[in-house]
């Protein structure tokens, strides 16, 4: 990927409709990410500040000594279609991104699957369509349905597409291995956060390909820069 025209100029190049609205301002300790979401289902460009992106480790997975990072900006309060600028589909309602991918040293190089652990996931939610009716019961709820409260109520669900890319269990993953990435570490400085796994800041590339867990034919092709 080259360049380095931010996610709201990414957008105006691509015709999308609407337009970025901002996070506010990362913490000096995460560095924020730009570039493209592209698939058959799926066409995407982020916004400035709405996935950032940090460097963990030493000791930050059992698979690996170190991670690159990835997450929605607002994704552990409340994520927003608004950290992504989409053009297809229209109808998101809730978007995030977020995994890591598993780095031997603290070094500039490149790092992909299967030889490097890692695990990756976009998941967008959909407005809950009319009609759906729920059984006036708990759990087990049926496919359009979903449990509520800690009665497990039925209540309808919000649809939901779930891509992601797999190392497998070799690195402590549940899943089948899957999908693939690239990284590509041009910089790595020393930046050590007190109390943290924070210790480097780092810039570089990051290309995946996710899998529609719910439809194997179907994949998001990642393009990223930080």
């Amino acid at each position: 990927m080259e360049g380095g025209s931010s996610g709201a100029d990414q957008a105006m190049e691509a015709g999308a409709p609407g337009q970025c609205v901002s996070s506010g301002t990362p913490y000096s300790n995460v560095i924020p990410v730009h570039g493209t979401l592209r698939g058959s289902r799926v066409d995407a460009v982020l916004c400035d500040n709405g996935v950032s992106t940090r460097f963990l480790g030493p000791q930050a997975t059992a698979g690996r000594p170190y991670t690159q990072a990835l997450e929605t900006t607002r994704e552990l309060s409340e994520p927003f279609p608004d950290d992504f600028l989409f053009s297809m589909p229209t109808d998101v309602l809730f978007a995030s991104l977020s995994g890591w991918v598993g780095v031997t040293t603290a070094e500039t190089g490149a790092y992909s699957s299967p030889e490097d652990c890692g695990w990756l996931v976009l998941e967008l939610s959909f407005p809950i369509p009319s009609g759906v009716v729920c059984p006036p019961y708990p759990e087990p709820c049926g496919p359009a349905c979903e449990g509520s409260g800690e009665a497990g109520v039925c209540r309808p669900a919000h649809p939901t597409w779930r891509y992601t890319a797999s190392s497998g269990s070799e690195c402590g993953s549940a899943d089948d291995p899957h999908g693939q990435w690239e990284l590509t570490l041009i910089s790595v400085l020393p930046h050590v956060v007190p109390g943290t796994l924070i210790n480097y800041l780092t810039h570089g590339q990051l290309t995946a390909t996710l899998v529609n867990e719910s439809e194997p034919s179907d994949t998001v092709v990642m393009d990223l820069e930080f």
